[in-house]
């Protein structure tokens, strides 16, 4: 049986350089991930190898009882801001989270490739505020949890669960606005959360 996330954490600090390099590979495909769906995959590769540049850097700063792939990944939403905050078309002193990716970069081939229905998810999150983009993208395709995303966000549960809410909503509406086909506009609304999951389940594990 695998070691978990905690007990390779552990050995990692104490200087089990196997330990560091088990949890690496275990999470490489969701950071890697996180990355491609906005950028694409040059971009991806190397913000990938520099979250893990920055976490192996800060290790010992990681709180007691935090979960190493939420950390992870927070220090990953890190690096895609300040990449954005130097590369995107608005400039150091915009708003990133408040605006969509689309604004800021060309859409990616590889983020657009894949069935009808996950090019219209794709687009449709694209299209939305980089912070709920964000939210949705770790809630539904990496499985976190309100408490993982809480740590990642800094802020209660509760809070987590209202952005939650509003994300989903706005992803209904850029839904709306995309598909013509009425059947499929309304479906989409209505069973988000199961299509949403039956495209994730289609998806390579990582």
């Amino acid at each position: 049986m695998a070691d978990d996330d905690a007990t390779l954490l552990e050995a990692w600090r104490g200087g089990d350089a196997a330990a560091g390099s088990a949890l690496f590979e275990r999470h490489f495909v969701s950071v890697f991930r996180f990355f491609a769906a906005k950028l694409g995959d040059v971009a991806a590769q190397d913000l990938s190898q520099r979250t893990f540049v920055a976490v192996i850097q800060s290790r010992d700063s990681l709180r007691e009882g935090s979960k190493f792939r939420a950390y992870l990944l927070a220090v990953a939403r890190n690096q895609l801001l300040m990449h954005l905050r130097t590369r995107g078309r608005r400039g150091v002193d915009a708003a990133l989270e408040e605006s969509c990716i689309d604004e800021l970069l060309p859409s990616p081939d590889s983020a657009l490739a894949g069935s009808e229905q996950e090019r219209l998810i794709v687009r449709g999150l694209r299209r939305m505020p980089l912070d709920q983009q964000i939210l949705l993208e770790l809630h539904y395709w990496e499985e976190l949890s309100t408490e993982e995303l809480g740590e990642i966000l800094g802020v209660p549960r509760g809070t987590v669960k209202s952005r939650l809410f509003r994300a989903r909503d706005e992803l209904r509406s850029q839904l709306a606005s995309l598909v013509r086909d009425p059947e499929l506009r309304e479906s989409s609304i209505r069973d988000l959360e199961q299509w949403v999951a039956r495209i994730r389940a289609a998806r390579p594990a990582g």
